[in-house]
């Protein structure tokens, strides 16, 4: 009987970017990694390289994928002299646990995937299984729908969107992870240490003809600016990057998280923590909006998201500096 192998997948809070699903994957493995996530994952970055041209703002939470936070046992291999064994590597980590992340595949061949014959692009995503009789692999990925799930694709395409960045200049990698057995302890003074240098920001520690990139809750206000360059046409809609307002909201889900927790760790009651739900439905809400825009391309509809990210970078401002005002009492 031929082969068949599917390991088990999850979403964590953060799954905007292929990276940040493999930490989903290790949380789920070890549930303590989490710990890790709420003591680090909080810092807001972007790019101003939008302003000059660029498309996109690359918001991003730091300390949101495996490398970074050190949870996962990692071997990364490039795909420069796999030619022939391509498969047979990527089974054997499999039959032996260990989840397979790739980077640099052209998308365009590889069927279901997010720019499947639209357009080459080297991405990445995470192969889970394969079943030999049907010789295709389970991946956990963006589909041609942008719906991050597991679906299946033909392990011959997957060799072809190697082959295919080769001739174009660029080697593809597989990196195999599964997560360390290590129990990660919750450290509540590291917490707010992270909280207080992201709200250590605005628009002018970070002028716009300054720095490369921004860090903290200013990001809010390069997002902004960003949605006015979308609605003016200085950046074209065409161009418009979809995981913008998406990584906005698994940040505030992550923050509601981590007050949450910290409430629950010295029993003063969830009055802040159900106040920052607000700040959630708030960047729920502008992701619902931006996405509309992105399929309509309905300018009108950016001024109501940048007046949401203004209200919910003053709402966090006040809500996050009276939650350590009050966990300072306590440590």
């Amino acid at each position: 009987m031929a082969k068949k192998v599917l390991l088990h997948t999850q979403f964590s809070t953060f799954s905007t970017y292929h990276s940040q699903g493999e930490l989903g994957i290790a949380v789920m493995q070890n549930p303590s990694i989490y710990n890790l996530v709420l003591n680090n994952s909080i810092m807001l970055f972007c790019e101003k390289r939008f302003l000059k041209g660029y498309t996109s703002p690359e918001v991003f939470v730091r300390k949101t994928t495996l490398s970074e936070l050190s949870c996962a046992e990692i071997v990364w291999m490039p795909c420069r002299f796999f030619n022939g064994y391509v498969h047979c590597i990527i089974k054997n980590a499999l039959d032996q646990g260990f989840y397979v992340g790739f980077s640099y595949v052209d998308d365009y061949w590889i069927k279901g995937k997010s720019f499947y014959k639209e357009k080459h692009r080297l991405h990445d995503g995470i192969i889970c299984g394969y079943d030999q009789a049907k010789k295709s692999y389970y991946m956990f990925a963006y589909d041609e729908n942008w719906i991050f799930r597991v679906f299946e694709t033909p392990q011959s395409c997957f060799e072809k969107s190697i082959k295919s960045a080769q001739e174009i200049g660029t080697y593809s990698a597989l990196r195999f992870f599964r997560a360390k057995t290590d129990k990660f302890p919750l450290d509540i003074e590291l917490i707010i240490k992270n909280l207080k240098l992201y709200l250590e920001s605005d628009i002018n520690k970070y002028p716009l003809d300054e720095e490369e990139y921004v860090l903290g809750t200013a990001v809010h206000d390069y997002v902004r600016i960003y949605m006015s360059m979308l609605q003016k046409g200085e950046i074209s809609c065409e161009y418009a990057d979809r995981r913008t307002m998406r990584m906005i909201w698994e940040h505030k889900k992550c923050m509601l998280d981590r007050i949450k927790t910290v409430e629950s760790f010295f029993k003063f009651g969830h009055s802040l923590s159900n106040e920052y739900k607000e700040v959630v439905r708030m960047a729920d809400r502008a992701r619902i909006l931006y996405a509309m825009f992105i399929k309509n391309k309905r300018t009108d509809i950016l001024g109501n998201v940048s007046e949401l990210i203004g209200q919910i970078q003053n709402a966090e401002n006040d809500i996050l500096n009276r939650f350590i005002g009050k966990t300072g009492e306590y440590i």
